[in-house]
């Protein structure tokens, strides 16, 4: 039984976030243009699939990012972030 990519990406978000809920962000810029940044929420788990296709949509010619934490609220702030299990480095300089 083979597993699509789209499948492995749902995988890997259920393992980060497992029974938590919250507002995740996606966001995304053209490769070369992080002028032209942009973010999504979506409602995890409920929105999962709509949020499964919209990764896919980017995947060609797009840097994709999303946050280790959830969020209160649909918006990318610390005031609204969740408890989380997961560590961020930013590690590009590496």
């Amino acid at each position: 039984m083979s597993v699509t990519e789209t499948e492995l990406r749902l995988k890997f978000f259920d393992f980060l976030f497992e029974d938590r809920t919250g507002f995740l962000s996606i966001a995304h810029a053209p490769r070369g243009n992080k002028n032209k940044f942009q973010e999504k929420f979506f409602a995890w788990p409920d929105q999962k699939e709509g949020m499964g296709a919209y990764i896919d949509s980017l995947v060609s010619g797009n840097n994709i990012w999303f946050s280790v934490n959830l969020f209160r609220r649909p918006k990318r702030s610390r005031d609204y972030a969740t408890p989380t299990r997961l560590v961020w480095a930013d590690c590009d300089l590496c």
